[in-house]
């Protein structure tokens, strides 16, 4: 008869093989990612990128180690990604390591190379309020050039950011996009200045030219284009060329009053196989706009009311000029429809109709369509003509300064079509590591009240059938 284990060896066996399987899966890193566009993984293109180098790259983290405590969760997150950018995309490539200037005197001179300027933090400890200098930022450094995030506190947007960086200091220079259209055209397009700087050299042109790689052309009636210059952004498509366009169906001014689109592209679009038509698209997937007041006097406070000529939509195309983006919201926009050679990017929700005369742009108007049935309108195009390609957003204030919002992913999309024309789509659909926004689609009344109260009786008639059903077996069993 065999004698039982000892219930103290038992338990020194087991730990001793908890203890050999912790390291023996310690170095296997697993992970699944279920988010949105998959937010939370190195995109293809930064591994692209990063494969495409020819140098190995250092990238440095210089972290203060006396900082805010509120900083302490950030650092950590941080240095995880960095750890997770440098094994995912580069392998042996890229070496990754985390320096305290202040504790470490060759890190401090390092530092010279790069501008990562002591920071200064504010922090409410207890019941004192203290100010405290440290170091948070990035360095990369690449074939004996140098670059760096100054201050890193935001890891949402840190893998385009950092693989921005690597892109620029690879390339011998940067493509150029042309911006044709009114004399202030780029003067309101500050913020896609400023995102895209990493990827191109945006110049305002006069004129169309080979020199650009890709042109952006506004259809403002503030410009008017002659029959030579259409003709001339015709060959250039043709020629091999890729046109961005912003133009209106209808015009809209500051005043909110329509009127009718003069920029004379309109024969232009229609010979590439776009047909821009002269209404306003209106939805009851409707963005919430802040109006304020017009009267100084008044001491009212502004109103956000959901306007249904600004159209909110996730009704998008399976296409990677797509893949990082949310939801759109297209201001004051047309409809569009174009040839069978040519194919449509985004659409309307179900839930909308389009107006082409007789417009009542007030905020406060209860827009219901007149005796039209809703459906979905084809808003973006996209295309080509002859060996050149186009899209074309029928809204000039699409990607306008003062027109972007947290809610709506515009300006990804408009900076993955430039990556894909201008640089062959090598920094499109890197996402940034949050998903913030997922919006809801839109029911029809009926559908609203039965999903209403299902939520509402489910789980109570639930609960009681269950309850039901264990007080007849209790019955039963006596």
């Amino acid at each position: 008869m065999r004698r039982p284990i000892p219930q103290r060896l038992l338990t020194i066996i087991i730990l001793c093989l908890c203890i050999v399987a912790n390291l023996i899966i310690r170095p296997i890193s697993l992970r699944a990612d279920f988010s949105n566009g998959r937010a939370y993984s190195i995109s293809p293109a930064s591994k692209k990128i990063v494969s495409s180098l020819v140098k190995p790259v250092v990238i440095t983290f210089f972290s203060s180690k006396n900082i805010p405590s509120t900083l302490l969760t950030v650092r950590q997150e941080i240095d995880d990604f960095l750890k997770e950018y440098s094994a995912q995309t580069g392998g042996k490539k890229i070496t990754y390591v985390l320096k305290d200037p202040e504790a470490d005197t060759k890190a401090k001179q390092e530092l010279q190379n790069y501008t990562i300027p002591q920071l200064q933090f504010s922090q409410q400890d207890q019941d004192k309020f203290a100010m405290q200098n440290a170091y948070f930022g990035v360095g990369i450094a690449y074939d004996g050039k140098h670059a760096s995030l100054s201050r890193v506190t935001d890891i949402s947007d840190l893998e385009y950011n950092l693989t921005s960086i690597l892109y620029k200091l690879s390339v011998p220079s940067l493509p150029q996009v042309g911006v044709l259209g009114p004399s202030d055209g780029l003067t309101q397009l500050q913020s896609l200045a400023s995102v895209s700087q990493s990827q191109f050299e945006i110049i305002e042109t006069a004129s169309v030219s080979a020199q650009f790689k890709t042109m952006i052309v506004f259809g403002a009636d503030a410009k008017q284009y002659a029959e030579e210059e259409t003709s001339q952004l015709r060959q250039y498509v043709k020629d091999g060329g890729s046109i961005l366009f912003f133009v209106d169906g209808v015009t809209v001014n500051e005043s909110l009053i329509p009127q009718d689109a003069t920029h004379g592209l309109f024969g232009l679009l229609r010979s590439i196989g776009v047909d821009l038509n002269k209404n306003l698209v209106l939805s009851k997937a409707a963005e919430l706009v802040t109006f304020g007041v017009s009267d100084p006097s008044q001491s009212s406070l502004p109103t956000v009311l959901p306007y249904s000529y600004w159209i909110k939509t996730n009704e998008f195309a399976k296409n990677s000029l797509l893949s990082n983006v949310s939801v759109l919201v297209f201001p004051w926009s047309s409809s569009v429809d174009i040839s069978k050679d040519n194919g449509v990017l985004v659409k309307t929700e179900p839930q909308s109709w389009v107006e082409t005369k007789d417009f009542n742009l007030s905020p406060d108007a209860q827009l219901e369509p007149k005796n039209m049935k809703e459906i979905a309108h084809a808003l973006i195009a996209t295309g080509k003509y002859g060996k050149g390609k186009f899209v074309v957003i029928p809204s000039t204030r699409f990607v306008q300064d003062g027109f972007l919002s947290q809610t709506n992913d515009n300006m990804e999309l408009v900076m993955n079509i430039l990556s894909e024309y201008a640089s062959g789509g090598a920094l499109s659909g890197i996402r940034s590591r949050s998903v913030e926004y997922y919006p809801l689609p839109q029911f029809i009344e009926p559908v609203k009240n039965t999903i209403k109260y299902t939520q509402i009786f489910l789980g109570p008639v639930i609960f009681a059938l269950v309850g039901l059903v264990i007080l007849i077996k209790r019955s039963r069993s006596k």
